[in-house]
């Protein structure tokens, strides 16, 4: 699987949030591992719904869940860029 140019408009921060909303983790879960506060996290899923034309987390799980393996793959893609310019 290639790079899908669609996933360009996330930025990393917000491909890693849908990967752990494909996990079913929570908000608070979520926001732990990436150490950052509810309040933070919770402006990144507005962000990401507005991205997608969403209004609602059952959307956006529904559309992760969909999507879920595209997302992987951006996760993969960005990990090795980061190892690439290291």
């Amino acid at each position: 699987m290639s790079h899908n140019n669609e996933f360009l408009k996330f930025t990393s921060k917000e491909l890693a949030i849908l990967y752990f909303l494909t996990k079913g983790m929570t908000n608070k879960e979520i926001a732990g591992v990436l150490k950052i506060s509810v309040g933070t996290l919770r402006t990144h899923l507005k962000n990401i719904y507005r991205k997608l034309n969403l209004d609602n987390r059952n959307a956006l799980v529904i559309w992760c869940t969909e999507n879920k393996a595209q997302i992987e793959e951006e996760i993969r893609f960005i990990s090795s860029k980061k190892e690439i310019l290291k």
